[in-house]
């Protein structure tokens, strides 16, 4: 079997969530003795080989759309015959991670030369320019679907002029692309985002074979903004296995992580307005490191509070473990997520999380016993939650013995899954189970 993966990135160029679940792919493919490629969108590129995972892992490059959110969902260019696939074999699968920058036509290659498409939907950029929809609401709450043409109007209209410098994630190309419209700025956005619509539609429809979700909650919220019937599984995003990890002690001062930066879909109006109300006298119980790039946040937020703030560089991956196992608590409080790997991570360090109400995370914490799941308000309640651990550090020690015996799929576990559903759609005599 050799099985062509689609993506924006090579998983040894990037670590995002996409590309470290590809990474878990290959080595588990590797593992099986399945042959693999990868397909990414450049401008130029030579195709090669890679010695990657004790295999050789094929590497191409498809044609590059410029302004993908914008231009990458026009319906003429679905059926495009000018552009050619540049494989030098016919893969069994396509397997596509994400698509974003890659001409649309690819769909119509894969499927004219007769490959099942499997589509791993673990963002929500096909139908929200932002990719996670948040930006509407001032107090970041998720729209509801199906989602309102006249809001989605408003928020791209609104949005999109928006400081790229700014803390708003919004996408570059977007932005650059609707200055031409401003002369009929509405009626331009309005015509993109219809478009926009009935070509995933069209694309679930006519072109992908079969949807992976890694939650139950997301899978439902994403196919009511499809409105329509697809065959699909919820497959779970697994990790590698660790070590057991003794219950901690409690002690001070209670370190704290979190990982988001200055992103809005990551929570940082919660975690910034907490911050200001915790500072206001000092607090030498508890210190909060912000793991990542953390450029765009200024010295100033670190220097003038009264409660210690470090600022940490990132971690590679093979160190992630050794550093979470140093924390007692994560605050992950993203308004918006489809699964929340960084939550499962942290739950496997056994660091207990402090999140908000998302799609993939509330599915995985709602019991309460392994991490606390905030009501609004959220700021005041995560400064009441934060307040009560630095009273009382010993509370932490029923969520940690839970933690000790929670599991969390492994990335074999996932790929047995995934397997199964390749042989499926590979073997002529298969079938689909329909949801």
């Amino acid at each position: 079997m050799h099985i062509l993966y689609v993506i924006h990135a090579f998983p040894w160029n990037e670590t995002t969530g996409a590309t470290l679940v590809l990474d878990n792919y290959l080595k588990q493919a590797h593992l099986r003795s399945i042959k693999t490629s990868i397909l990414v969108p450049e401008i130029e590129f030579k195709n090669l080989e890679r010695n990657e995972y004790g295999s050789k892992v094929g590497m191409y490059s498809f044609k590059y759309q410029e302004n993908w959110g914008v231009s990458g969902f026009d319906l003429s260019k679905l059926n495009d015959n000018s552009v050619s696939l540049p494989l030098k074999f016919k893969p069994d699968l396509v397997h596509v991670i994400d698509w974003v920058n890659f001409h649309p036509s690819l769909f119509f290659l894969f499927k004219k030369i007769g490959c099942p498409i499997v589509r791993s939907v673990c963002n929500f950029e096909e139908f929200c320019p932002f990719s996670y929809p948040v930006f509407y609401f001032d107090n970041a709450n998720p729209c509801s679907v199906p989602l309102d043409s006249g809001q989605c109007l408003d928020c791209v209209s609104d949005n999109a002029q928006l400081n790229v410098t700014s803390a708003v994630y919004t996408y570059k190309y977007l932005i650059r692309d609707l200055d031409n419209y401003k002369k009929s700025y509405r009626k331009g956005i309005g015509h993109l985002l219809s478009g926009r619509r009935d070509f995933v539609r069209a694309l679930y429809k006519d072109f992908v074979d079969y949807v992976v979700f890694p939650s139950e909650n997301f899978a439902h919220y994403f196919l009511t903004q499809l409105m329509r019937s697809v065959n699909y599984r919820v497959i779970p995003h697994g990790l590698e296995n660790v070590s057991e990890i003794p219950v901690r002690e409690s002690r001070f001062p209670i370190k704290i992580i979190y990982t988001g930066g200055d992103r809005v879909n990551k929570g940082w109006d919660v975690l910034s307005a907490a911050i200001d109300r915790l500072s206001t006298e000092p607090n030498d119980k508890f210190e909060i490191h912000f793991v990542g790039n953390t450029d765009s946040i200024p010295d100033q937020f670190f220097q003038n509070s009264n409660i210690k703030l470090v600022r940490c560089p990132p971690y590679r991956r093979e160190e992630e473990v050794s550093v979470l196992r140093t924390f007692d608590i994560a605050i992950v409080p993203s308004h918006f997520e489809s699964y929340g790997l960084f939550v499962r991570e942290c739950v496997r360090s056994r660091v207990v999380p402090i999140v908000l109400p998302s799609l993939g995370v509330s599915d995985f914490i709602a019991n309460g016993k392994i991490g606390f799941e905030l009501d609004v308000p959220y700021v005041e309640n995560l400064v009441h939650t934060i307040q009560s651990i630095s009273k009382d550090p010993e509370s932490l020690t029923a969520f940690r013995r839970e933690l000790n015996i929670t599991c969390v799929p492994s990335a074999k576990e996932e790929f047995d899954k995934l397997y199964e559903l390749y042989c499926q759609l590979t073997d002529s005599l298969g079938f689909f189970a329909f949801h």
